[in-house]
């Protein structure tokens, strides 16, 4: 479309000097292709004002800021106010307004998104919906996945994948939403048939500042929430009421607790061990027995939130249950391999305390040996959760192992003492900087009937170490020493 038509859609304001063809709109100049518009947004580090004449060079054929560059000439310019909000209106303007296409269940939460998204999924598929999904481990489009670069793609890559899928035939998305993303007013608009919250706790505070802040930012979903929508509440959760109290008008709340608190969508746990856990849950006068894989009451209550999103879209608790059953294990996210050893290993993403505690508080219950885990905490993070991890790991465990997790610029050895400053007695715990090392020595430790927690990495593939990106996989670092040990390579890995 040209840019007149563009801005007719994205009702902004008029146009200055002639009206291009738009191909693409981007605010990365990295990513300006010929005819781009070029949308200047101030960041926390870069302006983007300083890479105009970079963008015009690589063919930009028009500018979008809050004032007009001096370095453009005689370029097309659009004035705007908010560059953030107008560029996601831009991007999903240029895109044709997907959103309003598709029913979209919007998640977010501090933990628990990639779970309920994924359930959420295989529900819509058993009750005979054509869902996708995007989010942390990758985007789903039918059969076409991808890898994803962030939990919430940039409005740019977020609009045209939206798009991809409703002219592949999809109806429907579950698409994981991160506090950095409604910070960033990636979405536009009032676009979410569902908006879902899992809990909010502590995270990201490197970037937030306050858990206040935090917080504040995770209540802006409701924001997105269209008209006649539903937010899907944990009753369980001390800012329930808080979240019930922004739900739009003319919007409708359903709550979900795992406890027996008043809801619309209850459950409870029958049976758990580490194969898996049997769950009751009831919608009104309904209910039904099901049986997943997937352990721990965290992701009970993960499972809840997904059968009251679905049930917003009216989909039968028969497909709830389907759906369930349907979904093996989600990488990463308390993934119990399959070993053939007679002990137990789990890879699991957590490295938040509230998520930490909550994996640990499971394992702790289920573990007949001892309780070995293996974990670390980012480094130019948050560095007030260091010792918090410190002390969840200890109380909750027999054995504790540090290594090194995505260190970053920082010196490792300095994330390490804040992490046993949580810490009784730091003394008793082991320190191996390298992790694929680590993972080996906590292999060999481990006994008949104990249980090995691989805590902080999850489905990542990689480590950042200074300014490296080094290429590491808690679950390849596992393989290569079951096949040591079976055999079947000639040296110790």
């Amino acid at each position: 479309m040209n840019l007149d038509e563009l801005l007719q859609m994205a009702s902004m304001p008029e146009l200055c000097g002639e009206t291009p063809v738009v191909e693409s709109v981007t605010c990365d100049s990295r990513r300006v292709i010929a005819d781009s518009l070029f949308v200047v947004i101030e960041g926390r580090s870069l302006d983007g004002g300083e890479f105009v004449a970079d963008a015009i060079s690589k063919g930009a054929c028009a500018i979008a800021a809050k004032r007009r560059p001096r370095e453009m000439g005689g370029l097309s310019f659009v004035k705007i106010d908010n560059p953030r909000k107008d560029y996601a209106r831009l991007c999903a303007a240029h895109a044709g307004f997907p959103m309003a296409e598709l029913d979209v269940i919007g998640v977010t939460g501090t933990n628990g998104k990639t779970t309920s998204t994924m359930m959420i999924e295989q529900m819509l598929k058993s009750a005979g919906r054509l869902p996708g999904l995007i989010g942390t481990i990758g985007n789903h489009v039918g059969v076409r996945q991808e890898e994803a670069k962030m939990t919430t793609p940039s409005p740019e890559d977020l609009y045209p994948l939206l798009r991809e899928m409703r002219e592949s035939g999809l109806d429907s998305v579950a698409l994981e939403v991160s506090s950095h993303a409604l910070d960033q007013d990636r979405l536009h608009g009032k676009g979410l048939t569902v908006a879902a919250f899992t809990t909010m706790a502590r995270d990201h505070l490197d970037y937030h500042q306050t858990v206040e802040a935090y917080h504040q930012t995770k209540s802006r979903l409701l924001e997105h929430l269209c008209s006649g929508g539903s937010a899907v509440l944990n009753a369980d959760a001390p800012e329930c009421e808080k979240l019930q109290a922004l739900v739009p008008i003319g919007c409708k709340a359903l709550r979900y607790s795992l406890s027996g608190k008043p809801a619309e969508v209850r459950g409870e746990i029958i049976s758990m061990d580490l194969t898996g856990m049997k769950m009751k849950i009831r919608v009104a006068d309904e209910s039904i027995c099901c049986t997943t894989r997937i352990v721990g009451a965290h992701n009970a209550a993960n499972i809840l939130l997904a059968c009251a999103s679905v049930h917003a879209l009216g989909v039968p608790l028969s497909a709830v249950a389907q759906g369930v059953e349907a979904l093996a294990h989600i990488e990463g996210r308390f993934e119990v391999l399959d070993l053939n050893v007679d002990f137990d290993v789990l890879i699991d993403y957590a490295h938040s305390p509230d998520a930490f505690e909550s994996t640990l508080g499971t394992l702790r219950a289920l573990t007949r040996g001892r309780l070995l885990v293996l974990f670390g905490c980012g480094g130019a993070k948050d560095k007030g959760k260091r010792p918090e991890m410190g002390r969840i790991a200890e109380y909750l465990s027999d054995m504790v192992f540090l290594t090194d997790d995505n260190p970053r610029q920082e010196n490792p050895d300095k994330i390490v003492m804040d992490i046993k400053a949580g810490m009784d007695e730091p003394q008793c715990v082991t320190y191996l900087p390298d992790r694929r090392e680590a993972i080996l020595h906590v292999l060999e430790v481990a006994q008949s009937g104990d249980v090995v927690l691989l805590a902080g990495k999850g489905h990542e593939k990689c480590q950042v170490i200074g300014e490296q990106i080094v290429a590491h996989s808690d679950r390849a670092v596992v393989d290569d020493w079951i096949a040591w040990r079976d055999g079947k390579q000639g040296k110790a890995p």
